[in-house]
């Protein structure tokens, strides 16, 4: 073999590492990377509050981090759920200022949202159930089903002016998540 295809053999071989651990590193961070992500969210949520109660996190600052690139303007709310043994139930005040509703899978997958334009009254109530899961409800409020079995729900409630910080604050802490198991 001449000097010449000894160089072009090494780079083929580089070129096929290289485009093999590319290939590697690209199926870690698309496949990986978000159930890593989740998850190490919702240990923090487990020891702060556990699966299916809701967290009122503090107003965010430039510290403030358990909510990924949290804006200052806006206040938190967050449940990590847990479908395996019941639904959940979700119920909020809806104020009078930009509010939403996100539901996340354990993979990050945003899969339902509502915010405070496409509801019929100042209060939002629903239940969250695995998917295919039988859900006795009484009451006959919506069912979201999720496509996986844990995963986090957001609140979020705009601030919009710091005289209103306070009523927005009281109505947002009136949110609750919980085992939905009626009788």
């Amino acid at each position: 073999m001449t000097r010449i295809g000894a160089f072009f053999g090494s780079i083929v071989r580089w070129g096929i590492f290289t485009a093999g651990l590319a290939a590697i590193v690209h199926v870690v961070f698309v496949f990986a990377l978000p159930s890593l992500v989740m998850g190490r969210l919702q240990s923090q949520l487990i020891k702060q509050s556990g699966f299916n109660t809701i967290l009122h996190a503090p107003r965010p600052n430039w510290e403030s981090r358990q909510v990924v690139r949290p804006s200052p303007d806006l206040l938190y709310s967050i449940c990590a759920y847990n479908l395996s043994l019941d639904p959940v139930r979700i119920i909020a005040e809806v104020p009078d200022s930009y509010w939403s509703l996100s539901m996340f899978t354990d993979t990050t997958d945003n899969y339902f949202v509502v915010n405070d334009l496409q509801t019929d009254d100042n209060k939002i109530e629903l239940i969250l159930a695995g998917a295919g899961t039988r859900v006795n409800n009484p009451e006959d409020l919506p069912i979201i089903e999720s496509p996986t079995f844990s995963g986090v729900i957001l609140l979020r409630t705009l601030i919009t002016s710091e005289d209103d910080y306070a009523s927005l604050d009281k109505k947002r802490r009136q949110a609750r998540c919980e085992t939905y198991a009626p009788n």
